[in-house]
């Protein structure tokens, strides 16, 4: 693992950092972060996850005074000092009485291959729709953990959420998304999730193929029933998903389509691009 980080601006060895034991973020989690993959010691979708940061910040009213280029080349130094060509990293912006740290580190080494599909379980724990932890990436991560945990338990990969309302919402770190009849669904951010860096842009690739897109509510029933499923996150890219366990076990068909190799391929050719 990466023996070098970088707190509020300085490069430091080690891995570790302190913080006030009676600040907001450690007494409250209160605090952002951003995952961010990255190849050839670039960030992908930098300027993506930076501005869904800095707008979260603003919303929480946590201190981030940190430009585009500057947390930009922040992230370029730590990969240089840790002598890392691709991986994924963090930043951590913590809350403290008076001003905020602002934490960057590598999360993990190296990139996974090939993904095969995941198989999901369907979390007993309800999503509030309205809540801010549920539509930001927050240090309230607890829950998110915990469920995830309990799904691999069970023998699954990842949970799936739903919603006060019963509509699905996320996994505890991807979107989702499902093929009805043509249609490209994935659940709207009103119904309590995170606007998805990687999410945003299937959206766009698939309306800029002439594929038609619809957010909204959709209740699991709907999900379980659809030709294909599939899940995104910036780390991971696009995953398929072959198994649903609700109250049954839903089997998709673990044929990788047409319309999923398309987006896969477009996908990569927008994160080369970012990499620039």
């Amino acid at each position: 693992m990466a023996t070098n980080l970088i707190i509020d601006g300085v490069l430091q060895e080690g891995n570790s950092l302190s913080l006030e034991v009676t600040s907001p973020g450690l007494a409250y989690g209160f605090g952002l972060f951003e995952s961010v993959k990255f190849k050839r010691q670039r960030p992908c979708f930098f300027d993506e996850h930076f501005d869904r940061l800095q707008r979260a910040a603003v919303k929480a009213k946590i201190g981030f005074n940190y430009t585009l280029d500057e947390m930009r080349q922040q992230a370029i130094r730590l990969f240089e000092a840790n002598l890392l060509d691709e991986g994924v990293f963090k930043i951590v912006v913590s809350s403290g009485w008076k001003t905020s740290q602002v934490a960057v580190f590598v999360r993990n080494v190296g990139l996974e291959g090939a993904n095969d599909p995941i198989r999901l379980r369907a979390s007993n724990v309800t999503k509030a729709s309205n809540a801010f932890t549920s539509r930001h990436k927050t240090l309230n991560y607890m829950e998110n953990w915990l469920e995830l945990q309990t799904a691999q338990a069970h023998g699954f990969d990842e949970c799936l959420f739903t919603n006060e309302l019963e509509s699905v919402t996320e996994c505890s770190m991807s979107n989702v998304f499902f093929i009805e009849d043509d249609v490209l669904k994935t659940p709207s951010i009103e119904c309590g999730l995170l606007d998805g860096v990687i999410r945003g842009k299937l959206l766009r690739i698939a309306e800029e193929d002439g594929m038609r897109v619809a957010e909204g509510a959709y209740r699991l029933e709907e999900f379980v029933a659809a030709d294909e499923a599939f899940a995104s996150s910036s780390g991971k890219g696009l995953v398929s998903i072959s198994e649903i366990q609700t109250d049954d076990l839903h089997v998709f068909p673990i044929v990788t389509s047409p319309r999923f190799r398309r987006l896969a391929e477009r996908l990569e050719i927008l994160e080369e691009a970012s990499l620039a």
